[in-house]
């Protein structure tokens, strides 16, 4: 995968609409036992990024039918971004959630630190959202989402390969896998002497951010 930061450079990729509508679409729409699941969070109110991210994972896929998109936003959006992703996104299944409870705890966890080289605007509950997907992927009236493995996406991103194999992926025992990046490092995120006092002296500031 891709981050487009801007939607010019998604827009480059000038996606076919008939990959979400038509046949390619629905021969494995009956997959329920080999779905493929698929989470993003986003409380932006331009959901340019986002359909892009979703429709060029369909484009890119072998199988689309047996994806599951996975939604979280405030529940103040939801309305919003069920009729634009069910317009945009015609015969793709994709669920729009939310947790305002979850979302306000997550909320007082969350601290600025004006030494931090973090963006100000990253520090919303929606940004964090990814480390409790096992939270928000549940709810009263359809209970646990049924899978044993969700891919997480960032909603600026467009998918240039088919993510099965992600799904088909041997992590080799561990809990999750992620992509490296050292264009960020924790000391730009972690206050090191606020996780020296927790007891955990394990982590150096210089290590990579995983994406």
């Amino acid at each position: 995968v891709h981050r487009a930061t801007r939607w010019e450079e998604a827009q480059r990729r000038d996606l076919p609409t008939y990959f979400v509508r038509g046949r390619r679409l629905e021969e494995s729409s009956g997959a329920k036992d080999n779905a493929i699941h698929v989470c993003l969070t986003s409380d932006d109110t331009d959901l340019r990024g986002l359909v892009v991210t979703i429709r060029s994972a369909v484009a890119s896929a072998r199988e689309p039918g047996r994806f599951h998109f996975h939604v979280v936003t405030m529940e103040t959006l939801v309305s919003l971004f069920k009729e634009a992703l069910k317009r945009h996104l015609p015969g793709v299944h994709v669920s729009v959630r939310h947790n305002t409870q979850l979302q306000r705890r997550i909320q007082s966890f969350i601290s600025f630190r004006e030494t931090s080289r973090a963006r100000r605007e990253l520090v919303t509950p929606l940004n964090f959202a990814p480390f409790y997907l096992h939270e928000f992927l549940v709810s009263k009236k359809s209970g646990k989402v049924p899978a044993e493995r969700i891919i997480y996406l960032d909603p600026d991103t467009v998918v240039l390969g088919d993510l099965a194999e992600l799904q088909a992926l041997d992590l080799q025992g561990h809990a999750v896998g992620a992509v490296k990046t050292c264009s960020q490092r924790l000391e730009d995120y972690v206050d090191f002497e606020a996780l020296t006092g927790l007891g955990f002296s394990q982590y150096s500031p210089s290590d990579c951010i995983p994406q």
